[in-house]
């Protein structure tokens, strides 16, 4: 099969081939990426080509579209000349791998990456200080994605499968029963109207005991959802289900999710740098530290010989007490000017201080040994270059000012990032209260752009991951998957923003030379209009418009057309 090589405007070099259907297939390399065209079709990023020696010649695949084509032997070296130009990493194969010749890698270095951790709901099922146990935690949580009905000021369950999205009509009609008889209609007006009508009992329950003095009463109704004659009881193996999966082998509950230790174990077999950074409103940051310095000193049973203490040489991510570098807490003053208190995770108003008044900065003077940095442009610097070393740190936000703007985002948990500028950095936030219309619990920070306004979809596909509970629980690679979701969404984002920058330059470049034109055909002097083709128009009766005789298209044809 015969192959083309050639140069072109922007990019580096690139092979041509036909692939069989009448297509050119082609493969360029630009910008440390190898990618892929179908005659003038928009390119695809290939993130691996593996080349396999075969008698005929080197065998190219491409692991995304599945098109494949072939090139001579002696193209080889100018292959691996090119790769090497764009940055890509080519390594032969071991004889274990049946003769496969090279393979080739996208080497693009993977970024540091900082990941926000919220506690409670997130990496964490209980909660001592509140008296949420496991099962209170796992019954709260399945009463968030179980759906029913209001009938005579009472909540009926509609369907018995569990999700975070409203049922459609065919789900509603699983159930059989005297209250759900008139649901089970052929009618589908009338399925549409009972399906608009569903409504989560975790939501039914706010709506019939809404406001914060209610909110011990909401926890406890929630709290035993599954309970023998509770609205949920038909949920009751589901719910033991879950909470059997938080046990350790000695019977004992994790403290913190074996789903999250398999984020924290596979970052280390691969190799990647990574900062860890606790993010809460409570108190249960002791208890989480102790869990993950237990873990990183290799006492956790479900992952033997696992260590993350620094003894390997790697980096420690335990987090010392006695380092006041490692926690701290966040601080908004009245006028909401920002501050960061290194050295304690105490805050004014709440736990063994919450009869303290005094809520400024003045609350910490006669704490020993704090760092504290204020000012939005000082704390900015200070926390981007805190989090650019591996290792752990514990912070608690400030919920008293998050109260005071109404439970909103502008109050939430600061969340710093920016996109695109650190090509070596990449800033997470997992939280299981981020709603897909609303921040509600974070408050995300450009660096770059300040002032602007980020849009939770947007966030949502590369930056922001809003935890499941139900999924962390029974899924060890949960994280894992988010992760590899998030970073991958990074790329995609990226790879949209150089295409359009590219464009954008091109347009620019047109546009200049359509205005140098039009100022030389402006100099010299009015020029008249020219229709060449007037002649061999027909004038149609009173209308201006005129159409091509049939002779006159005989005329206007070549012999061999003719």
């Amino acid at each position: 099969m015969g192959c083309r090589w050639s140069k072109s405007y922007d990019r580096d070099l690139c092979v041509k081939y036909p692939d069989g259907d009448g297509f050119d297939i082609e493969y360029y390399f630009d910008e440390g990426k190898i990618w892929k065209t179908i005659d003038e079709a928009a390119p695809y990023a290939v993130t691996k080509l593996t080349l396999e020696c075969f008698p005929a010649g080197v065998q190219i695949l491409q692991d995304q579209t599945g098109h494949g084509g072939s090139v001579s032997k002696e193209n080889l070296a100018l292959i691996s000349l090119l790769v090497s130009r764009a940055g890509i990493l080519i390594q032969e194969c071991s004889s274990k791998q049946d003769g496969k010749g090279l393979e080739v890698d996208d080497a693009i270095p993977d970024v540091h990456l900082v990941l926000n951790m919220d506690i409670n709901k997130t990496v964490l099922m209980a909660d001592a200080i509140s008296g949420k146990t496991q099962s209170t935690v796992v019954n709260m949580e399945i009463a968030c994605v179980a759906w029913g009905v209001d009938q005579d000021d009472k909540w009926v369950l509609a369907t018995q499968e569990l999700s975070a999205r409203r049922p459609t009509q065919g789900a509603l009609s699983i159930l059989e029963g005297d209250h759900f008889r008139h649901f089970n209609s052929s009618a589908p007006t009338q399925g549409d109207a009972v399906s608009e009508k569903c409504i989560t009992y975790a939501d039914w329950v706010e709506r019939k005991h809404p406001g914060g003095e209610n909110k011990k009463l909401r926890q406890k109704i929630i709290g035993a959802f599954s309970d023998d004659g509770q609205p949920g009881e038909v949920f009751s193996a589901e719910m033991q289900r879950y909470v059997s999966a938080l046990k350790r082998p000695d019977g004992a509950f994790h403290i913190l999710l074996p789903s999250f230790f398999e984020l924290l174990v596979t970052l280390k077999r691969c190799k990647r740098s990574f900062t860890v950074v606790f993010r809460t409103f409570g108190e249960d940051l002791p208890a989480v530290i102790g869990d993950l310095n237990d873990f990183c000193e290799g006492k956790n049973a479900l992952f033997p010989g696992v260590k993350m203490d620094g003894s390997d040489g790697d980096p420690d991510y335990r987090v010392k007490v006695e380092d006041p570098e490692k926690y701290g807490t966040w601080h908004r003053d009245e006028a909401g000017e920002l501050s960061v208190v290194m050295g304690t995770s105490e805050q004014a108003g709440e736990g063994q201080y919450k009869e303290v008044k005094e809520k400024s900065l003045a609350f910490y003077k006669d704490f020993p040994g704090l760092q504290i940095v204020s000012g939005m442009e000082a704390v900015t610097s200070f926390w981007w270059e805190k989090c650019a070393s591996p290792g752990t740190l514990a912070m608690r936000d400030h919920h008293a000012y998050w109260r005071s703007k109404k439970m909103t985002a502008p109050g939430g948990k600061l969340f710093l990032f920016d996109f695109p500028c650190p090509a070596n950095r990449h800033d997470l936030f997992f939280d299981d209260n981020i709603r897909p219309e609303d921040f509600y619990i974070i408050n995300p920070c450009s660096i770059s752009l300040p002032d602007s306004k980020s849009m939770p979809l947007t966030l949502l596909q590369s930056h922001i991951c809003r935890a499941l509970p139900l999924e962390a629980i029974l899924r060890q690679d949960y994280f894992v998957k988010e992760l590899a979701r998030l970073e991958e969404g990074r790329r995609r984002r990226l790879f949209v923003r150089k295409r359009s920058c590219k464009i954008l330059r091109r347009c620019k470049r047109k546009n200049c030379i359509v205005q140098t034109m039009s100022h030389c055909v402006s100099v010299s002097g009015p020029t008249t209009e020219v229709d060449h083709f007037k002649s061999l128009r027909t004038k149609m009766g009173k209308s201006s418009e005129y159409v091509l005789s049939r002779e006159d298209l005989r005329m206007t044809q070549t012999p061999t057309q003719v």
